[in-house]
């Protein structure tokens, strides 16, 4: 007998999890063959934390067939292409970590062997100036590669977004509310499971009751659903990513607005800085072991690039992940799955991951063990793929003045990252992880930005006279010069936007 399908699914918890959880699924399943309900509650505060994201959210505005244009104006967005690394490797250092390829590969072999040779005839270029991405964001420049030309260099670079994450929760509610989700506004009192475990029911606090299918657990670090409930256990991982805390505050827009991220190591942790259309976003994530509350948070009110404009919020939080994350008939989704502190933006990322892969996965009513230890695999996986590209930030720098730092330079570090610095070493190459989200290209920008160099480049680049390499690369640097140079500023090209202006009449959608 056919098994029987889902006919309702229940999302605890709104914010950025809970509504692009909603989104996708309504996208994917009609209303009239499966329901969609989503609880959420006035009375719990978003974390809001996650307004910087990766390259993955175009796909997902185009997955979804949302107006980019329409979206970046509804939700103060601004152009995102890369990240700007101040004092990691020492006080006083900074490299870039673009979005898109860096150089160009010659004869097969990546570019970034080639720079190893050449680098000494550039005294005054950064491996990531080659990169198109870097070349505008340093310049405060942008347009979309798409708008650039069949083939133009810039074609090469990619971009994000940084956006108010609450109005980005607004914008995907009324997208979800127009498919078919239904919303509840309510807390819920009590949660209800049948004799093997799976939630059945929730009743909220005005006696109603949900049942459902399928639940989704996006209630954020207090894991409702999938610990409060089902006690799916933590995996703590603090020992590699020791800060525990965060201060954030809102400031004014500045003058010009940078298409980039800002992150600044500090004493204890590091600071970002996220520019929006409308205002800044800041925060200073921390250990706690080496900075107080107070403290943390006259740092960053003192280390403003502009004032502030809202009251400072304090946040704790423990680096890990969820146990088991899909357990039974309950999937966590976002901060409750686990979190893995900001530092290059994946945490959206990895919210549209849970969902797409519980999309490939998605279960009859029975929920076979096998598709949710698939789904605990896979997701675990890309945690701790993260998890190490992260910690390769902190175990490369060279920093000695303070405790935090001088801990962090001389601590263990998980066995897969070990590995993967001990193959980059020999030849400066990176080793293939199919769950990794960031690829060689993002390793060699982290690995050149902490001065972290390989003791030979590949076997083949020898086979390319030094001289042809050198010419290459100076045309490379003229010619994106040169390109850059006629591009608008950032802030023209969100004019142009803001105008319904732009040269080529919208920004680039899907087909």
């Amino acid at each position: 007998m056919q098994p029987e399908r889902i006919t309702s699914i229940v999302i605890v918890g709104g914010g950025t999890a809970g509504w692009i959880s909603a989104a996708i699924l309504a996208k994917l399943l009609p209303s009239t063959a499966c329901k969609i309900t989503l609880i959420e509650s006035s009375e719990i505060a978003t974390v809001g934390v996650g307004e910087a994201t990766i390259p993955p959210i175009i796909e997902l505005l185009r997955y979804l067939e949302i107006d980019e244009q329409d979206f970046i104006c509804k939700t103060e967005a601004t152009f995102k292409l890369g990240i700007l690394f101040k004092d990691w490797l020492t006080p006083g250092s900074n490299y870039f970590h673009p979005f898109g390829s860096v150089g160009v590969g010659i004869n097969k072999v990546s570019f970034f062997h080639y720079w190893q040779i050449i680098r000494a005839q550039f005294p005054d270029t950064q491996f990531a100036d080659f990169s198109p991405a870097a070349a505008m964001a340093n310049a405060g420049k942008f347009i979309p590669p798409a708008m650039s030309g069949e083939d133009s260099l810039l074609r090469g670079a990619n971009y994000a977004l940084h956006f108010d994450a609450n109005l980005v929760a607004k914008y995907l509610q009324t997208y979800s509310l127009a498919k078919g989700v239904e919303r509840r506004q309510a807390t819920i009192n009590s949660v209800h499971q049948n004799d093997k475990g799976f939630i059945q029911q929730l009743t909220l606090h005005n006696g109603e009751t949900i049942a459902g299918d399928l639940f989704l657990d996006c209630s954020g670090f207090t894991g409702l659903l999938i610990e409060k409930t089902l006690h799916a256990g933590y995996e703590n991982w603090q020992k590699y990513l020791p800060c525990d805390s965060a201060v954030t505050v809102l400031s004014q827009k500045s003058e010009k607005t940078p298409p980039y991220t800002v992150a600044t190591a500090k004493a204890a942790g590091w600071q970002w800085q996220i520019p929006l259309q409308h205002r800044m976003g800041n925060g200073y994530v921390y250990c706690s072991k080496d900075c107080e509350d107070s403290d943390a948070q006259h740092l960053l009110l003192n280390s403003l690039a502009t004032p502030a404009i809202s009251e400072a919020r304090k946040l704790t939080f423990t680096t890990g992940y969820r146990k088991i994350m899909w357990k039974h008939n309950c999937i966590a989704v976002g901060l409750s799955a686990g979190f893995l502190e900001p530092l290059e933006s994946t945490g959206i990322h990895l919210i549209m991951r849970a969902v797409k892969k519980l999309v490939e996965l998605l279960p009859n009513k029975n929920c076979d063990p096998a598709l949710a230890d698939e789904f605990n695999r896979t997701m675990i996986a890309e945690y701790e793929a993260i998890r190490d590209f992260l910690v390769l930030h902190y175990v490369t720098t060279q920093r000695s003045d303070s405790p935090f730092w001088r801990r962090c330079s001389s601590m263990d570090i998980p066995e897969s990252l070990a590995r993967k610095i001990a193959i980059f070493l020999d030849q400066g190459k990176i080793a293939f992880n199919p769950h990794d989200l960031f690829m060689e290209q993002n390793w060699h920008a982290i690995f050149e930005g902490m001065n972290v160099r390989p003791n030979s480049v590949d076997w083949f680049a020898d086979f390319t006279p030094e001289s042809e390499a050198l010419n290459i690369a100076r045309q490379l640097q003229h010619l994106l010069h040169k390109i850059v140079g006629t591009l608008p500023s950032h802030d023209n090209f969100l004019t142009q936007v803001r105008g319904n202006n732009i040269r080529s009449t919208k920004l680039p959608q899907a087909s």
